[in-house]
């Protein structure tokens, strides 16, 4: 026993990233549990920022392009996108990110007195990504299919529960491609 009571899987992990601490474990019962503590109170600006910046390499290294990230800056909505990736070559088109995170109450409990997200069950984590998802969805087709969504993770998920999010289907709703940036972990496409 380590303090979160009968721990079932192999992963019982413990991430540092200078900032947030986070916890994972399985459960006798299937669960995949997540609980964090953090020094600074994230905001969104700095979330988006982070995981525009990630998407950006990520596309960088698998598609072979030259994109660097320009996220929005708090106070300026004046377009669609909550980011753009510009490319450093010439004729490569820009693309337009749409950002949210995929679990409300994860993020809303890191940005909150406590700066802490009690033990938190993932198990659902496939459902919770595809209703944030469709949250985006009810956009202009024509914009949302030059767009890529990025959902973001405010804590890192771990090998099992990314495992978990790669073996699940999900309905891209228009969009051109969907990623999933959890926090300190390499985004990757929830699309095939």
């Amino acid at each position: 026993m380590l303090g979160f009571g009968h721990v079932a899987w192999a992963e019982f992990a413990l991430r540092r990233d200078g900032t947030l601490i986070s916890r994972h474990w399985g459960t006798a019962a299937g669960r995949m549990m997540v609980s964090a503590t953090t020094k600074d109170r994230p905001d969104k600006y700095s979330d988006q920022a982070t995981a525009a910046h990630a998407v950006a390499k990520a596309i960088n290294a698998s598609k072979a392009t030259h994109y660097r990230a320009e996220p929005e800056v708090e106070g300026g909505h004046e377009s669609y996108a909550d980011a753009e990736l510009v490319s450093e070559v010439p004729g490569e088109r820009s693309i337009s990110l749409q950002m949210r995170h995929f679990h409300d109450d994860i993020a809303a409990n890191l940005r909150g007195r406590n700066l802490a997200l009690p033990s938190t069950d993932l198990s659902d984590i496939g459902d919770r990504l595809q209703r944030a998802i469709d949250a985006k969805a009810d956009v202009d087709p024509a914009l949302k299919a030059r767009a890529h969504l990025v959902l973001i993770s405010p804590v890192p998920l771990g090998p099992l529960v990314r495992a978990s999010v790669a073996a699940k289907l999900f309905e891209s709703r228009g969009f051109s491609e969907i990623w999933l940036a959890p926090s300190t972990e390499p985004p990757f496409s929830l699309l095939r």
